[in-house]
């Protein structure tokens, strides 16, 4: 009975939601108020210096799959912004790097996007 016991007590310690692993969250999955999207957006549009369309959308199936249905550079600064979100968290579960669709940007910022990718 002691055996059991032990047994028992040795597969339910450390379980639970005290002890739950999660995956640490990306901050740029969830803001573009951080430094890896300030420097994707300098160099894709100036942060709006050089274009309305900050993230150089190409109104593609991608962006319609985020769900873009006219010109990128008519939303608004929110809506671009969480555009880019859909776009990096779509990315991120296809290519896995949400910088994948701004490569050059990424190699350039250091996100850990190389060479050619599979798409």
């Amino acid at each position: 009975m002691a055996f059991l016991l032990a047994l028992f007590a040795s597969l339910t310690i450390g379980t639970g939601p005290a002890h739950a692993r999660t995956a640490p969250v990306n901050p740029s999955s969830v803001s573009t108020a951080t430094p890896q999207w300030a420097c994707v957006l300098q160099h894709e549009s100036g942060d709006g210096k050089f274009s309305p369309n900050l993230f150089q959308f190409q109104n593609t199936a991608l962006e319609r799959t985020i769900g873009m249905t006219r010109s990128p550079g008519s939303y608004t600064r929110q809506e671009q912004d969480a555009f880019a979100l859909k776009t990096f968290a779509y990315a991120q579960r296809v290519w896995g790097n949400g910088f994948e669709p701004w490569r050059a940007d990424s190699r350039l910022c250091g996100l850990g996007v190389t060479g050619d990718s599979a798409r």
